[in-house]
C-alpha cells in the first residue's frame, strides 16, 4: 500500500516600522489530508503578534504572543491548542565586548477530546539568561558565555511539578588564518 497525503500550508506577514520599534502579525494555515488513514486528517493554524525594540545602540527587546491550535476534520475527535508569550530584552555593551540575554517564556498547552475530556493541561515558565564577553585584544578569538535558567512545568491533570535547572559554559576559540 502506498501512502497518498497532501499537505498544503499558506503563510503571511504584515511588518511595519515605528521609529526604532518594528511590529509584526503573522498568519499560517496548514491542510493535511491522508487519503488512506483519514483519521489522520487536520488542519493546524496559527497567528503571532510580535515587536522588536531598539532605544539605543546597547539595548534591544523582542517580544512575541503565538497561539497554535489543530482542529481534525469530522472523522476525528478533539481539538490541541498551544499559547506561547516570550520575552527576550538584551544589553549589549560594545567597548566591553559584553552581552546580557535574559529570556522569559510562558507556554500553555491543552488537549480536549470531542464531548470535554481533557487528555493534556499543561503549562511551562522557563526564565534564563545569557551572559557573553569576547576577550580583549590580542585574545578577541575566544567568546565566553554563560548560560543559566530553569524550566517550570505543572500538569493540571495530575497535579504534578516538574523543575529543571540548567547551567552551560561555554568558550569559543575561533582561528583566524589571515594572520
Amino acid at each position: 500500500m502506498l501512502a497518498d497525503t497532501r499537505d498544503l500550508g499558506v503563510n503571511a506577514r504584515i511588518s511595519q516600522g515605528v521609529g526604532k520599534a518594528s511590529v509584526y502579525f503573522t498568519a499560517g494555515r496548514d491542510f493535511f489530508r491522508n487519503r488512506l488513514v483519514t483519521g489522520q486528517n487536520n488542519i493546524t493554524s496559527n497567528i503571532s503578534v510580535g515587536a522588536n525594540w531598539a532605544r539605543q545602540s546597547w539595548f534591544r527587546v523582542q517580544s512575541n504572543v503565538g497561539v497554535n491550535w489543530v482542529d481534525g476534520d469530522g472523522s476525528t475527535v478533539g481539538d490541541s491548542r498551544n499559547v506561547t508569550v516570550s520575552v527576550q530584552p538584551m544589553l549589549l555593551w560594545q567597548r566591553q565586548k559584553l552581552n546580557f540575554t535574559p529570556l522569559v517564556n510562558y507556554s500553555n498547552a491543552v488537549t480536549d477530546l470531542t464531548g470535554g475530556v481533557h487528555t493534556a493541561d499543561t503549562y511551562s515558565l522557563q526564565y534564563s539568561g545569557r551572559l557573553t564577553w569576547q576577550m580583549p585584544g590580542h585574545y578577541r578569538f575566544s567568546t565566553f558565555s554563560l548560560e543559566g535558567g530553569m524550566t517550570r512545568m505543572h500538569d493540571n491533570l495530575t497535579g504534578v511539578d516538574t523543575e529543571t535547572p540548567r547551567l552551560l559554559v561555554v568558550w569559543n576559540i575561533t582561528w583566524d588564518r589571515r594572520r
